[in-house]
């Protein structure tokens, strides 16, 4: 395939080599941004329940981040708290954001392997099946 694109572009290897340095660069500072949401979300669990707790994440903290920050942080926040992404796709991760939204707690988003993330007082806590 890149031979035939060549044939259009005989630099293309160099333009997609500077794009990929580009997304590389992108993707490193996103995901220092998205290390210091789940802190941010983390320290205000800790200062509103008197203690760490590594698998539940403040929701007004979550909700005040931009969409793309807000999800890159669950993935990653879901990543170590299931120890990998295996089968979990957008739809598992969008049905995580909708505990975000409105105030009613005690609801459910189930992922694949039977964990599931509960929206509980003002928190999602992630449940993981061992």
């Amino acid at each position: 395939m890149l031979p035939l694109m060549e044939t259009f572009n005989p630099k293309m290897v160099e333009s997609l080599s500077r794009t990929a340095e580009i997304l590389r660069a992108d993707s490193t500072f996103l995901n220092a941004a998205a290390e210091e949401l789940l802190k941010m979300a983390s320290e205000e669990n800790e200062e509103k329940r008197g203690s760490r707790d590594a698998c539940s994440l403040d929701v007004n903290v979550l909700m005040n981040a931009p969409l793309a920050h807000r999800r890159r942080a669950l993935r990653l926040w879901l990543s170590r708290g299931r120890g990998d992404l295996r089968r979990l796709e957008l739809v598992h991760l969008l049905g995580v954001e909708k505990l975000l939204a409105g105030t009613r707690g005690g609801r459910v988003a189930e992922l694949p392997g039977g964990s599931f993330v509960e929206r509980r007082r003002g928190f999602l806590r992630l449940h993981v099946k061992n």
